[in-house]
């Protein structure tokens, strides 16, 4: 005797429900970890834009966000802290940026030896700053830059090719000048050259690590911070450069206070596997990023 079998719709309805909320929850996560992956920034090319920047959230570092900033390999022949000496030779750009001090439209409180030597324009507006300070103190002009960047150098061992060092003389007259020495009232401009962002770049005790006889009249510009953490620590250029990279954004940063400002000072070191090197930065800070001329970057950040 042959059965008949009733067919159960109710039962095909509810097996097909469940095959379709599967579907929809393997969709779900499917999609989801899709969206979780960040995507790698692309590589910059050497002749792009000097740096790009980006934000995200970056846990490992303990702050919740991060500015990222992207920065050619070769930016690290640049910046205000460049340590230039017959170790580590200056890459001469392609086109100079020093301006010739006759040209820069100011009244100056100081002479220039010639229509010819320049400076790097940061460092010049910081030296009529400088000068300005000095005339209103002492009433007194006689200070004369005797030595800066002319475009005619070569010797690439020689800070002066980087237009942030210049040399200075006391002026007798309109043709001729006599050494500085930081005696009477020309010590005011030793003892206060960091508050405008020079450094005596060979002191006194440190030719075995600058490699050049002991000047006082050789100047350099780096940067207040910079400067001034290096007069009150007694530190030349090269051994500033050797201590700041000890700090780095996650682990520790160089911390400087001068009067109501702060700053935090930290190394970046080149990525050597790629053409740009990714720098972290607090967002909402305003920040320097120099080449140290060598193998990174330092990073100034004013908190």
């Amino acid at each position: 005797m042959n059965r008949k079998y009733k067919i159960r719709y109710d039962r095909i309805l509810a097996v097909t429900a469940i095959f379709v909320l599967i579907i929809i929850l393997i969709a779900t996560a499917l999609n989801k970890a899709a969206s979780g992956k960040k995507e790698k920034p692309k590589k910059q090319d050497s002749s792009s834009a000097s740096s790009s920047v980006s934000s995200e959230i970056d846990s490992s570092s303990g702050v919740v966000a991060v500015e990222k900033v992207y920065k050619n390999n070769s930016d690290i022949k640049t910046g205000d802290l460049i340590l230039v000496n017959n170790a580590n030779p200056y890459t001469i750009p392609a086109s100079p940026t020093a301006t010739i001090i006759k040209d820069y439209p100011a009244e100056r409180h100081y002479y220039v030896v010639d229509n010819e030597i320049s400076l790097n324009p940061e460092a010049l507006i910081a030296l009529n700053h400088f000068m300005d300070d000095y005339y209103a103190v002492n009433g007194s002009e006689d200070i004369r830059v005797i030595d800066s960047y002319r475009r005619n150098l070569t010797d690439v061992s020689s800070e002066i090719i980087t237009g942030l060092s210049f040399n200075i003389g006391i002026r007798i007259n309109a043709n001729s000048s006599t050494q500085y020495t930081p005696t009477d009232k020309y010590a005011w401009v030793t003892n206060n050259c960091q508050n405008y962002g020079f450094i005596e770049r060979y002191p006194e005790g440190k030719s075995d690590i600058t490699g050049r006889d002991a000047s006082f009249s050789h100047f350099r510009y780096v940067g207040i911070p910079h400067a001034v953490y290096m007069k009150e620590n007694n530190l030349c250029l090269e051994e500033y450069i050797e201590l700041v990279k000890g700090y780095n954004f996650i682990t520790g940063r160089l911390k400087i206070t001068i009067g109501d400002k702060e700053y935090e000072i930290y190394y970046v070191p080149e990525n050597t596997a790629d053409v740009v090197t990714e720098i972290h930065i607090e967002p909402n800070k305003e920040y320097n990023i120099s080449g140290n001329n060598i193998d990174g970057f330092i990073v100034t950040v004013e908190v």
